[in-house]
């Protein structure tokens, strides 16, 4: 072979290897876009149940206006993809989301904190990493 045929081998090797490394980068952004989709609307769920809870009367299992006594099902807590931990005082709701995939700090799994205000009914999140 030829110096010319050796360096156009070298030269694809090196365009195949890198194209391969930012392929992986960006498959990595993918996943941690799509982990904290996942946490994010998991969440939205969890604070429509805690909208309905407040909507019923004690008398019917509700809060009457409340979210005392709220709890989150487990099945919308808990899969093998997410966690999501719940904190309830009796007008707000505060969602802390743990996902399997590792975040943008490279250690430490997406994390998401969504905080629900029942008097004025307003979300507030924070994509953590």
């Amino acid at each position: 072979m030829g110096q010319q045929q050796l360096l156009l081998i070298v030269l694809g090797a090196l365009i195949v290897g890198l194209s391969v490394y930012g392929a992986l980068g960006v498959l990595d952004s993918f996943n941690q876009d799509n982990d904290r989709d996942l946490l994010m609307n998991q969440m939205h769920s969890i604070v429509a149940e805690a909208r309905k809870h407040a909507a019923k009367p004690t008398y019917l299992g509700g809060g009457d206006g409340t979210l005392t006594n709220f709890s989150a099902p487990q099945s919308m807590t808990t899969t093998d993809r997410f966690r999501i931990y719940t904190g309830v005082t009796a007008v707000s709701l505060t969602l802390t989301g743990f996902g399997t995939v590792v975040g943008q700090d490279g250690q430490n799994p997406v994390n998401v904190i969504l905080t629900f205000t029942l008097d004025d009914n307003a979300m507030v999140s924070e994509a953590i990493n």
